[in-house]
């Protein structure tokens, strides 16, 4: 066997120097038509990644089946004997591993592993020999067999020779025959002394090298002996602890009636089981599983107690992780939503059993978005942990307060007797989240509004009341920030609104609701139209026409915004196909694209599959962005513009001059376009600030080169003002409101 282990390793290093990093043909040949069972698998997840054809015809599975199962489905061993193996091998010094492999015929077959790490094609798979070696196991335990058998016979024939002998003596000598009856006696002895003394080596054997920790007392419960494992578990050796009494070993968190049931069992069961925790040599308390029987001798007198236990200190650590990821939140340490509606339905059901009520708060930090958009996100991480901190410094122990996601926030007041007590911890809230936070050396400031529920007057349910304590945040919100509101039937039915609303935006797209309007952009020198904007619209089957203010910022929480723009650049850019096969002068089509999109999508991508499936080039499109997507200042985002730009798309800001304009974005990102927002074009007549800034627009624009469109002209003399100031197109009414398709079309023909 040895010789077999030694050539069958030498074979798979020879084959593991033939490998290179990349699997090349050669080894393909070889793995696939070897008579040697091999198999790839993927050591983290076990999946068998390929199977050669020895492989198939061992395990009785075609290729196909084996590379669909995992190793942990043909492996009979467990987990825990897989484990033990291993830990074997390496004790033993063996470069291989003993398994026990179920056929697909149901054969179970023992069989040697020899399994290596290799980098096939970057990645790390498992590059494994197997060798079945179930007839050697049989031919060792027939040979086994042999040789017991062998002893028998040995056994019998001197048996015989010595009632032979005894005969003969008899007739000799009856000393003699008594002689010899002692030595049969003797010989007897020697035996069964032999057969205990063999099963004694194999208890000691177990008694040393298992894993479980055993301690055996006497009858007085003194300390007799101990095993490798105790002294690794508890740290004392067997000179340490011998007749001493256990108690040496008690962690002190038991108290008396704790022993005096183990006890009671012990004499009544003989046998007791359960989770304890002990102390260590070091002083270190810790948990174990321990069980523990009573020892009788042959006579059935009681001899003592033998202790088996394992320390549970990893899986009482796993289970407090698993607990703690359940019910806390990772950043702050406060109660997540799960932990927080759990303490809240526990405090609705007491407060109707003792006719109390409970506050529920929703706390939303004021403008956090902003913070992590100008500090970033790991100094907004920080805030967050520091708003946490002053808001477990403002509640009572039986107060709950979590972190329900993002700067969100609830806090459960159980057991209120005055709501007065609820404003003024409402009130310091307030003020503490608005003091100043000191952020790696930065200053920030931040408020917070908060929306108050009341148990049993605004709901009856835990969510409920959640759900109405968040609508009073909101209406906090539209108050100025940094307040509260306590929730009023109207805010409920403006919930109840806006849930219906985002259920039928859920079916628009799959129930064609949505229909697309486009508006021109005429240029003032020529008054032709050169571009157009494709303006999206919600045609309700109950609510009629609703525009995009209502329900694009819903679409961008609740994710819909992605399949909604997508089908915008598709439904515009097949339209925009029409007019350049009917039109001599096409417009430029202008599609608006949320920040969500160049997040999550590969935009570029998108737009370069839409054009070419439409026929169009280029230059027959250009993307509209906000000035919070270039605040965002995303370098996956800056890549795609620029990738945007070079494909030759225009690209322009709408709405310039309402977000947090800066000239370092204008520079920095492939910009063609600034589109002024109309409420600098409403008053700039009668206001001179807003004349002003528009002039100031356009100037700034020229000297970056950029293209000038004011947006909302509506009055001649708008236009008038505009023509002086050198702006190069303008949208609005004056010109056309935004047309249906058909009618848009029409409009072209007559403008063309």
């Amino acid at each position: 066997m040895i010789k077999n282990c030694m050539l069958l390793g030498l074979f798979l290093a020879g084959l593991l120097l033939a490998v290179p990093s990349k699997a090349s043909p050669n080894f393909e040949e070889i793995f696939t038509k070897h008579n040697t069972i091999m198999l790839l698998i993927d050591p983290k997840s076990g999946e068998i990644v390929d199977a050669n054809q020895a492989a198939s015809d061992f395990y009785k599975y075609s290729r196909a089946e084996l590379t669909s199962m995992r190793i942990q489905d043909i492996n009979q061993f467990t987990p825990e004997q897989v484990a033990e193996e291993r830990k074997l091998a390496k004790e033993e010094g063996r470069n291989f591993f003993i398994f026990r492999h179920s056929l697909g015929n149901g054969d179970i077959r023992t069989v040697e592993v020899y399994s290596v790490p290799h980098d096939f094609d970057g990645r790390v798979l498992l590059f494994s020999i197997i060798r079945d070696i179930s007839e050697q196991r049989e031919l060792q335990q027939h040979l086994w067999h042999y040789q017991a058998r062998l002893e028998d016979i040995v056994q019998q024939q001197t048996h015989i020779i010595e009632e032979r002998a005894q005969q003969t003596f008899f007739l000799m000598m009856l000393g003699i025959i008594c002689l010899l009856a002692i030595i049969l006696f003797l010989i007897y002895i020697m035996k069964k002394r032999r057969k205990d003394e063999k099963e004694l080596r194999l208890a000691a054997s177990v008694f040393k090298t298992t894993t479980e920790a055993v301690m055996v007392t006497d009858r007085e419960n003194r300390i007799q002996t101990v095993n490798k494992a105790f002294t690794k578990i508890t740290g004392y050796e067997l000179e340490d602890v011998k007749g001493k009494n256990p108690k040496i070993l008690q962690s002190g968190l038991h108290d008396e009636n704790f022993f005096a049931e183990m006890y009671n069992r012990l004499n009544s069961l003989e046998f007791w089981e359960g989770e304890i925790w002990n102390k260590r040599k070091s002083g270190e308390t810790f948990p174990e599983r321990m069980s523990v029987s009573v020892l009788r001798d042959k006579k059935g007198l009681k001899e003592g107690y033998v202790a088996v236990f394992a320390d549970i200190t990893k899986r009482k650590e796993a289970e407090a992780f698993i607990q703690r990821q359940a019910n806390y939140d990772d950043l702050t340490n406060l109660a997540n939503r799960n932990l927080f509606m759990d303490h809240l339905s526990g405090a609705l059901y007491r407060a109707e059993r003792d006719q109390n009520r409970v506050a529920v708060l929703f706390l939303d930090l004021d403008r956090f978005k902003h913070i992590n958009d100008t500090l970033g996100h790991s100094k907004g991480d920080q805030l967050l942990k520091e708003a946490s901190s002053r808001l477990l410094s403002l509640t009572r122990k039986s107060d709950t307060c979590a972190r329900l996601g993002g700067d969100e926030f609830a806090i459960l007041l159980p057991d209120i007797h005055d709501i007065r007590n609820v404003e003024e911890v409402v009130t310091k809230i307030l003020a503490t989240i608005a003091e100043p936070y000191e952020v790696d050396g930065q200053k920030a400031f931040a408020s917070a509004s908060i929306g108050i529920t009341i148990y049993p007057e605004d709901g009856a349910n835990a969510q409920h009341l959640l759900r109405n304590a968040e609508s009073a945040m909101y209406r906090a919100k539209d108050k100025g920030r940094n307040a509260f509101q306590y929730f009023t039937a109207e805010m409920d039915f403006e919930a109840q609104a806006r849930r219906e609303l985002e259920t039928s935006l859920h079916l628009a797209l799959e129930k064609n609701q949505f229909i697309v309007n486009y508006q021109p952009i005429i240029s003032v020198e020529t008054e032709k139209v050169t571009n157009c904007e494709a303006l999206i619209r919600w045609n309700h089957p109950q609510k009629g026409l609703i525009p995009p203010s209502e329900f694009i910022p819903l679409a961008e929480e609740v994710g819909l915004i992605l399949p909604i723009g997508e089908w915008v650049l598709r439904e515009a850019c097949r339209e925009a196909a029409i007019w350049h096969q009917t039109i001599k002068h096409p417009p430029t089509l202008s599609v608006n694209f949320s920040i969500r999109q160049f997040q999550r999508v590969n935009v570029p991508t998108l737009v370069a599959e839409v054009l070419e499936e439409n026929h169009l080039p280029p230059h027959a499109l250009s993307i509209e962005i906000t000035e919070n997507l270039l605040i965002e200042d995303d370098k996956t985002t800056l890549e795609q513009l620029k990738l945007l730009h070079k494909m030759g798309i225009g690209l322009s800001i709408d709405d310039f001059g309402t977000g947090y304009s800066s000239l370092s974005y204008l520079k920095k990102f492939p910009i063609t376009v600034l589109k002024i927002d109309r409420s600098f074009i409403k008053d700039m007549h009668d206001n001179p600030d807003d004349a002003a800034l528009v002039n100031a627009i356009i100037s700034m624009a020229k000297s970056l080169n950029l293209k000038t469109v004011a947006e909302g002209v509506e009055e001649e003399k708008q236009l008038e003002i505009l023509k002086e100031k050198a702006c190069e197109y303008v949208q609005g009414y004056y010109f056309s409101k935004p047309l249906a398709s058909a009618d848009f079309n029409g409009f072209l023909h007559q403008h063309d």
